[in-house]
């Protein structure tokens, strides 16, 4: 069993293409003589630089041999896991990890609000990370969890 210590970050392409276009208008509007020039400037470099700063955030998931966080929620201890499943929507595959006793552990509202919907509190969205990435994370989540129901690949 892999012992190591994994972040897994969110793909750094999608906070290019979401900066660029909002760097384009303030440039923009900086050449342009309209009355609104600064205030528009200011809000775009304030999205700019609060995109840009996805750049340096915690990472999106933690695993260690005993423990995985998921965003800023609670560590959930692997012992504690109880199992793993997958489901698929419109956005794409979503992980579930069904902790044995959920009452250990303090949730964020939004996670309380994907528990009193049937779905587990702590999960992971696969489109967050590149396929390398989820190749090493499915790994990780077969040897660490028996009980799932991931698709050999």
């Amino acid at each position: 069993m892999d012992t190591g210590y994994y972040k897994f970050y969110r793909d750094k392409k999608l906070l290019l293409v979401a900066s660029l276009p909002l760097l384009g208008c303030c440039v923009a509007e900086i050449y342009s003589n309209t009355s609104d020039v600064w205030g528009f400037c200011l809000f775009s470099l304030f999205f700019f630089f609060f995109i840009f700063w996805g750049w340096f955030r915690k990472p999106y998931i933690e695993t260690t041999s005993s423990y995985i966080q998921i965003n800023y929620c609670e560590k959930l201890k692997w012992s504690d896991v109880e199992r793993v499943t997958k489901t698929t929507g419109r956005g794409g595959a979503i992980y579930h990890l069904w902790p044995k006793d959920i009452s250990k552990y303090h949730l964020t509202m939004f996670q309380k609000i994907m528990m009193k919907n049937n779905y587990s509190p702590f999960y992971i969205q696969p489109v967050m990370l590149q396929e390398r990435e989820l190749r090493k994370l499915q790994k990780i989540l077969r040897e660490r969890v028996p009980n799932n129901n991931l698709e050999e690949k």
